[in-house]
């Protein structure tokens, strides 16, 4: 997995669940008390996935603060910023010259999945 670059989705605006969110992204909100973002980095690490891009939004800066460069999950961190309004595959396409890996893996970063690596 070490030629393998993760691209998180978590720049979305929220709409449906944004009153319940206490001005959190989706991205940050606790899973019993460790946000939802932490734990799927610390599982890529454990998987030998070292890249990260997380595709973020100015209404998501939040995490850029939260998660900084990586360092405390041993991954590598790179941010995409969009506006906030475009859909995944624009979230890819603006993030496609942070990957520097033959292959990438892309998921949301509020759905929890069971992935086999």
């Amino acid at each position: 997995m070490n030629s393998c670059c993760a691209v998180i989705f978590c720049g979305g605006r929220a709409t449906r669940v944004q009153s319940t969110l206490g001005g959190l992204p989706k991205a940050l909100i606790p899973l019993d008390t460790t946000p939802y973002l932490d734990g799927l980095l610390n599982l890529f690490r454990l998987s030998g996935i070292r890249k990260v891009v997380l595709c973020i939004s100015p209404l998501t800066n939040a995490i850029e603060k939260h998660i900084g460069n990586g360092s405390r999950f041993n991954v590598e961190i790179r941010y995409s910023v969009d506006n906030g309004y475009v859909e995944n595959a624009g979230a890819l396409w603006a993030a496609l010259r942070l990957v520097d890996t033959p292959l990438m893996l892309c998921v949301n970063g509020d759905t929890i999945v069971e992935i086999d690596f």
